[in-house]
């Protein structure tokens, strides 16, 4: 079982067909959303906000009439939020020297905002440049992009993004009103906008909500996240808040600068006492990561500045082969694309010599985890996820099952979008940064998750004693977590 198909267990949905009108309109394709009440629109398949479009198909496609980028456009609803899916005709990087725009007539008025067409644009965002714009009484002003709570997936260059904006951003009209956006390439506007109208019915099933509960006796919970310039020193209650709701056994944490893994024991001590027969915590790291576990290490290195550990975890009998990284962050590509060309060669190099923590690595059941910083282009992604897995290919013996290389694909708790990076002050919108993958079948991904607190329910937030701003205020990264259990190689491990 693939960890996609994993996750889609959490969603019980089936597949049914969208009807649709279309017409021409001074130079916009309309397609109106018609939801005949005798049968469920394919607003029944949930859409997640996870950059991958299994849940777009069944829905209708709408062609431009003219467009020199965009293919096809799809439009679905979710319970807050309304969904765009766009198909390009090559690729691009999304926030950066691309044409693509989005309009939204949120007040359902064509008399008002910025005229495109029959439209009356009341909100513009164009991608190449990040800027949002209100449009009021004849004149454009710039605003955050939190203001209109625009985000999209994936976060690094593709040729089909995922695109949500908040159905509370049109007024939350009643079901007999529609949410109208439209995608166009500047500068002409009039000339390409293909325009996508939804009524703002309730869809027939949403996604489930993840517990933060632990999995029976025989997972490791394995937490990973970036805590902002030593932040966990910085706000202990806080940390101290969201380590005891969510109970990890090995934590890879990174931006830790100034102090010692040593001292991060110190501190979860205090606030996060380890809970093994031996009542300890162990630590390993270098300036700017650590890896804490609550078992033992078999072996630890350094290596490009990453932190590779060999951790005696319950069932993984030889021991669970943990990878911590941290690739450069904003408009560096070139040295996150070396470094994901580094690690896989360095993995491959390794893999052969005895007196290397990656001698045999191909052995170990193996998780890869950190923030990847994957904007820009896909190229570092596409690296390490195809290098790593040709390595393991390469290493499989004659009549051996090769290993699969896999990205746990991690929901939020409460909502269906995937982004691990928030920070309403600066001009991006929320971005999936940081990534954890793992080789099958020799592990099972018994559950993944990321914690956004905002979007949890009161009561939930009480019963495990966190505050609603506690995500946000620990750091601009999300914490991630998997859940992970033993498998067998040549065992099926559905």
């Amino acid at each position: 079982m693939t960890t996609q198909q994993t996750h889609k267990l959490y969603w019980c949905y089936t597949t049914l067909t969208h009807s649709w009108r279309a017409f021409s309109r001074s130079s916009l394709l309309v397609v109106a959303a018609m939801l005949p009440a005798t049968i469920a629109a394919a607003d029944s398949i949930p859409v997640l906000m996870d950059g991958r479009f299994a849940d777009w198909d069944g829905r209708e496609k709408v062609l431009p009439a003219q467009s020199d980028l965009v293919e096809s456009a799809q439009i679905a609803l979710g319970e807050n939020d309304i969904f765009i899916a766009i198909k390009l005709k090559r690729e691009v990087n999304i926030q950066q020297d691309n044409p693509l725009t989005l309009l939204a007539d949120t007040d359902g008025n064509a008399a008002t905002g910025m005229r495109v067409g029959a439209m009356g644009v009341d909100v513009q965002y164009n991608f190449g440049t990040l800027r949002a714009i209100r449009h009021r009484d004849d004149a454009a002003v710039d605003v955050s992009q939190a203001e209109i709570g625009i985000t999209w997936a994936p976060t690094f260059s593709s040729d089909r993004y995922e695109i949500s904006l908040p159905r509370k951003l049109f007024g939350n009209p009643g079901a007999d009103q529609s949410m109208t956006v439209a995608i166009g390439e500047l500068p002409n506007l009039d000339g390409t906008a293909t325009m996508l109208s939804h009524k703002a019915s309730p869809p027939a099933t949403t996604p489930g909500r993840i517990t933060l509960d632990r999995l029976p006796a025989g997972h490791v919970r394995i937490l990973t996240m970036n805590v902002l310039y030593d932040g966990l020193f910085k706000k202990p209650d806080t940390y101290a808040r969201i380590l005891n709701a969510l109970d990890p056994d090995i934590l890879l944490l990174s931006e830790v600068f100034s102090h010692s893994s040593d001292q991060v024991i110190a501190l979860l001590d205090k606030h996060f006492p380890a809970k093994n027969p031996e009542q300890r915590w162990y630590g390993f790291g270098r300036p700017g990561k650590v890896t804490i576990s609550r078992y033992p290490f078999l072996a630890t290195d350094v290596l490009l500045d990453d932190l590779y550990t060999v951790i005696d975890a319950p069932g993984f009998n030889d021991g669970l082969f943990v990878i911590h990284t941290h690739l450069e962050c904003c408009d560096n590509d070139p040295l996150r694309q070396q470094k994901a060309n580094d690690i896989v060669e360095t993995m491959a190099r390794l893999r052969q010599d005895k007196y290397s923590i990656l001698y045999r690595y191909d052995e170990l059941p193996l998780v890869f985890s950190g923030d990847l910083n994957l904007v820009g282009d896909r190229g570092p992604y596409t690296r390490l996820v195809n290098g790593i897995a040709a390595d393991l290919m390469a290493a499989t013996a004659a009549g051996e099952q090769a290993k699969q290389f896999v990205e746990a694909i991690s929901l939020h708790t409460d909502s269906p979008f995937t982004f691990t990076w928030k920070d309403d002050a600066l001009k991006w919108p929320p971005g999936k940064l940081d990534f954890t993958f793992l080789t099958t079948p020799d592990i099972v991904l018994g559950k993944s998750f990321v914690l956004y607190t905002p979007e949890m329910d009161p009561a939930d937030l009480e019963r495990h004693g966190l505050q609603a701003s506690d995500s946000v205020d620990a750091s601009d990264h999300l914490p991630h977590i998997i859940d992970i259990a033993p498998g067998k190689i040549g065992v099926d491990s559905r």
